[in-house]
């Protein structure tokens, strides 16, 4: 219950032609490695990355990886544009309406602060209708769970557009981001002075903070996870014939494996984390 009825972003023509070219290969979404960040967009600002598998939105101020966040993301019904997009400006306190489909049948319009606003403090307009938003409930993070749009819990969409604001405004961005969360009752717009690159990606091995992550195929999508490892591998620089043979093998069966659990393999033996079985640490979701 997130998408908000006739408030488009307002995004450059290039952006909407890109958002259609995208769509016409949303079955056969691409996978990336994590650690190195490849942008049709030269920027030195702010970079959001949500992979969706790993359900997180990474923040980034050129290739420096600020802070992540949990998150839930589209049913299977509503699977996003894979791809990236430019965003251009962040609302404070926006407004919902029911957008006419069926799901929203039945629901009430809510004004800004209102209770039960399903957008919560914040959101970030990208193509679309679709949104990065607060609101969500901690029993979303890591679920597919919305109509479309990424749902953070309201501390952390506070945060996240707080950081994107000090980054693309300056100064003054921080001065508006606390303007923004201190007014109630009505909306706040604020226009990015730079456009901030968000990157909606379907990573299901990523390398990264010397580990490799392998995320379930949340929307089935028949991924080749073997083609992922190695892409994951080239653009980080790891070495397969480098790694120790253990490693390979705690890869590998990573890999194979069916579980709706991520699966993380430190590539270094950490010895004092005797507890962890053969390197492999499963996190739910």
């Amino acid at each position: 219950m997130n998408r908000q009825n006739g408030e488009r972003s307002k995004l450059p023509g290039t952006v909407v032609r890109l958002s259609v070219f995208l769509f016409a290969s949303l079955l056969v979404p691409a996978s990336f490695a994590q650690t190195k960040l490849n942008s049709h967009y030269d920027t030195d600002g702010a970079r959001v990355v949500v992979n969706f598998p790993a359900f997180r939105i990474y923040l980034y101020h050129g290739n420096e990886l600020l802070k992540s966040y949990p998150v839930g993301v589209g049913m299977d019904d509503f699977k996003p544009i894979f791809g990236e997009m430019l965003a251009t400006e962040i609302v404070y306190n926006p407004s919902w309406s029911p957008t006419g489909s069926a799901w929203s049948r039945g629901h009430k319009a809510t004004g800004p602060n209102a209770p039960g606003n399903p957008l919560g403090k914040v959101k970030l307009p990208l193509y679309g209708l679709y949104l990065i938003h607060g609101g969500a409930a901690a029993s979303n993070m890591g679920h597919a769970v919305s109509h479309g749009c990424v749902r953070m819990m309201n501390p952390d969409a506070l945060d996240l557009m707080r950081r994107i604001l000090q980054i693309q405004n300056g100064d003054s961005g921080l001065a508006q981001a606390r303007r923004g969360e201190r007014i109630s009752g009505r909306s706040v717009p604020i226009k990015l002075e730079k456009p901030v690159v968000v990157d909606f990606r379907y990573d299901t091995v990523a390398i990264n903070d010397g580990r490799v992550h392998v995320y379930p195929d949340i929307y089935n999508f028949g991924v080749d996870r073997q083609q992922a490892l190695d892409s994951a591998l080239s653009e980080s620089g790891v070495k397969w014939d480098a790694l120790p043979e253990k490693k390979q093998d705690q890869i590998s069966e990573a890999l194979k494996r069916s579980s709706r659990q991520a699966q993380t393999i430190a590539l270094t033996e950490d010895k004092s984390a005797t507890n962890r079985k053969r390197g492999v640490y499963v996190t739910s979701h």
